[in-house]
This record gives C-alpha cells, sequence and structure tokens, in this order.
C-alpha cells in the first residue's frame, strides 16, 4: 500500500495524516492550497485499480454522495479518476465514531439529538432515491465541537434498492425500534421525538414500516 503522507495531489492536497484505513481505501487528513481548507481524501488502495468491480464501487460512491445536500451526510468536494490514482476529496470531519460517542455515556437527550440527526439524513437520502446499505456505528460520526451527525462511506450506496431501514412500533412503550438490516445497529426512541424527526405525524397503528 502506497503511503501518500508528505505528498501533494495534482498540485493543490497537501497530505498531511492517515486518518483511516478500510478495506478498498485509505482516508488522509490533507490541506486544499486552493481553497484553504482541510480536507478529507479517500483514496482507492493500488492493488484495486485493475479491478473494474471496486472502480465500480468508489466511482459509485462519489455519485451518491454527490447527489445529496444535507447538512447530516458528508460533503463531497473533488473527485479524481486517473489509471494512476483514484480519490474523493471530502468534507474534513473532526469527530468521533458513533460507538465512541455512544461510549462516552452520552445524556438521553444528548443521544435521542444524535439519533434524530442520523433519522433525518437517512430520511432525506431515502427521498432522493439513494439507499446507504452499510449504516453502522463506524460509518456515522459525531463531531466534537457540536455532537452533530455526518453520515459517511457510501461505497455499497444503491440508487435502486429498498430502504435499508426498519422501523417497528412499540404501543405499549409508545416508543419505536429502529433498525438497519445490513448491519447490527439499532436503538429506540420516542414517538414523539420520531414524529419531529420525520416531520410528519405517525401512527400508532402503523406496526412495522420502512425508512
Amino acid at each position: 500500500m502506497e503511503n501518500y503522507v508528505g505528498k501533494r495531489l495534482d498540485g493543490r492536497y497537501e497530505i498531511q495524516d492517515i486518518i483511516g484505513v478500510g478495506g478498498m481505501a485509505v482516508v488522509y487528513k490533507a490541506y486544499d492550497s486552493i481553497d484553504d481548507r482541510i480536507v478529507a481524501i479517500k483514496v482507492l488502495k493500488e492493488e484495486f485499480l485493475a479491478k473494474e468491480e471496486f472502480r465500480r464501487r468508489f466511482k459509485n460512491e462519489s455519485k451518491a454522495i454527490a447527489i445529496l445536500s444535507h447538512p447530516n451526510i458528508v460533503k463531497v468536494y473533488d473527485v479524481s479518476f486517473g489509471d494512476l490514482i483514484q480519490y474523493i476529496v471530502m468534507e474534513y470531519v473532526d469527530g468521533r465514531t458513533l460507538a465512541q460517542f455512544l461510549a462516552e455515556n452520552p445524556s438521553k437527550a444528548m443521544r435521542e439529538r444524535v439519533f434524530v440527526q442520523l433519522l433525518q439524513a437517512v430520511a432525506y437520502m431515502h427521498r432522493c432515491g439513494v439507499v446507504h446499505n452499510d449504516i453502522k456505528l463506524d460509518n456515522v460520526l459525531v463531531t466534537r465541537a457540536d455532537n452533530d451527525v455526518r453520515l459517511i462511506d457510501f461505497g455499497l450506496a444503491d440508487d435502486d434498492a429498498a430502504s435499508d431501514i426498519f422501523v417497528a412500533f412499540d404501543g405499549l412503550a409508545h416508543r419505536f425500534l429502529v433498525v438497519d438490516v445490513h448491519s447490527s445497529l439499532s436503538f429506540t426512541i420516542s414517538a414523539q421525538t420520531f414524529s419531529v424527526a420525520l416531520g410528519r405525524r405517525i401512527h400508532s397503528a402503523c406496526s412495522m414500516m420502512r425508512l
């Protein structure tokens, strides 16, 4: 795996550090000398450059995020799909994963605020015809400054699939259980908070639905 720390990409992105390593890509923290800002750059690993399936998934990720504009979904600024290197330039998020956030034992109100933002991001994404397919604790970041959510890693996103989020209503507790069928992520949220998050009233007669 080539390490780009200390190098400059396309004459503008000064690579500073590695901030994440996944199965098919490495994420770097970098300085954009043209727009004068810190960014995150996701670089497809060298061993996957010649494999069409991985190149396709990488391009699909950039296209999926590019059509979305939501405060709780990471932004894409630039892409490059050359023969020797492929990368996606994204918003840099100074935060921690949802798993790390929950390990800090936040208050119930703070947890619900975070989950409301996640629900709003997912509902917006589905209205745009994009299904994430990989929502899990490590693919949700929570900012350090304001505890705001950023949904990341759209490598498995699909624009022609059924919603991957199911919601079950518990009439006795008057709460909703939200479950992602592709991962172990699940949480409960009050019916009132759930209705506020989606901007519409949810009736107790609805025992199971897709988000």
